[in-house]
């Protein structure tokens, strides 16, 4: 029987020791050694019939390699159930030396454990502060005026002639925090009136403001304290700015024949169709506040350590879900010095996603294959409804989102636990 020493390294790692008797290596040995000797052709012998001490000599390199590969495989898995230690990912062998036959044989792994949470009843007396968003009497006329801005004629300014006031602005930017690329504010192209847009940071489009076709500047913003991103919230990024076009809008008539030009029946109909979807908009626009304001205050609350391999599997993601070309991602994710940068915002979400699923565990939280499927066939309907000649990919592309759905109907649960105790400051801000 092997022995096995157990080292805790931190909260979320142990080293496991394993010592494999003389016995059991010999045993190793001698079975290789026979599987290749009956495949072995060497001089002066028939396939299979080489002396196994002969083998033993010629394939030393060979044999030693397959029995400390046997070995490993074959202990290390006992050793963990022995020690009653469960790993969340591979074990990694970080100490082995090649086998000897008449010798004990020993190697190390060091294996990634789930942390213990803790998590009391406190966490459902946080503070949590979040923003309404609402509608008025003007929200559908100022989206129909926007409407008819996306859809103007744009006309290119002079190629000398510099960005002002109600020019609308095509760019793209690539932020960075201290040097080191966010792929998830990469150089995609955005639009922005200048002197009217407010959603993106003044001090961005300020920057705009005097730039020409083909410039380039690097801009600092400070992200507000309130940002969604608790790793970045209140931190100054740098954004590389390039101006690719600057416009002059001519805003049509807004009357039943634009609204025909649009394919609407009437303007009255547009505004029937803005207003339905200013409605999602700001639901959905509130849900995503409560939400990172739920987050926020879950990351302010815990900061247990979390294992390597859940923090490396979860940049590998969000390398893959950026907007870098395929052939980048690769490379981006050899990035020590990005892997580094991502690794902060990384480990919150999992502590994050832990701490959800732990709360769902003691709450007895679950999604029924009805309530999957109720919310299914709303997606569903939803969708074809806008793209009814799309019904068979639309019903694809769901299927392969079920487990996503679930999971995004298992956090509203949560929340709406955590939501009913909390100790809520709510802000209003109309669209």
């Amino acid at each position: 029987m092997h022995a096995t020493k157990v080292e805790s390294l931190n909260t979320v790692q142990s080293r496991v020791t394993v010592t494999v008797p003389v016995e059991t290596v010999m045993a190793a040995f001698t079975k290789v050694a026979l599987k290749i000797q009956k495949k072995a052709k060497m001089n002066g012998f028939r396939p299979g019939k080489a002396p196994l001490p002969l083998i033993r000599k010629a394939y030393k390199e060979s044999i030693q390699y397959e029995v400390s590969d046997a070995l490993i495989r074959d202990t290390l898995h006992e050793a963990l159930t022995q020690e009653k230690m469960y790993p969340i990912a591979p074990p990694f062998v970080d100490q082995a030396t090649m086998p000897d036959e008449g010798t004990a044989y020993q190697f190390s792994a060091v294996v990634d454990l789930m942390p213990t949470l803790p998590i009391d009843d406190s966490i459902k007396h946080m503070a949590v502060a979040y923003t309404e968003f609402k509608t008025d009497e003007g929200s559908v006329e100022r989206e129909v005026l926007a409407m008819a801005k996306r859809h103007a004629k744009k006309t290119p300014v002079a190629e000398t002639e510099s960005a002002q006031d109600h020019h609308w602005v095509t760019l793209s930017r690539m932020g960075s925090l201290q040097g080191q690329p966010l792929p998830h504010w990469d150089g995609k192209a955005f639009s922005v009136e200048l002197g009217v847009d407010e959603i993106h940071p003044p001090e961005l489009t300020a920057a705009i403001q005097g730039m020409k076709v083909g410039e380039e500047k690097t801009v600092d913003v400070t992200l507000p304290a309130s940002f969604g991103d608790g790793d970045l919230a209140g931190k100054t990024l740098q954004f590389q700015v390039q101006v690719r076009e600057i416009a002059t809008l001519q805003i049509p008539t807004l009357d039943d024949e634009w609204a025909k030009d649009l394919h609407f029946t009437s303007l009255e109909d547009v505004r029937e169709k803005i207003s339905r979807e200013l409605e999602a908009h700001v639901k959905k626009m509130t849900l995503d506040s409560i939400h990172e304001a739920m987050m926020s205050s879950i990351s302010k609350k815990f900061t247990f350590e979390v294992p390597p391999s859940m923090v490396d599997r979860m940049i590998d993601q969000q390398i893959d879900d950026s907007r870098l070309p395929d052939a980048e991602k690769k490379t981006a994710k050899t990035n020590e010095d990005l892997r580094k940068s991502l690794r902060p915002d990384a480990s919150r979400q999992i502590r994050n996603s832990l701490v959800l699923h732990e709360v769902s565990k003691r709450e007895k939280l679950e999604v029924t294959e009805e309530e999957l499927e109720k919310n299914f066939q709303e997606k569903f309907a939803s969708l074809v409804n806008d793209h009814p000649t799309e019904e068979a990919k639309i019903r694809k592309y769901l299927e392969s989102q079920k487990e996503g759905i679930r999971e995004n109907l298992l956090i509203a649960k949560i929340m709406d636990v955590l939501l009913r105790e909390a100790v809520i400051t709510k802000s209003v801000k109309v669209l």
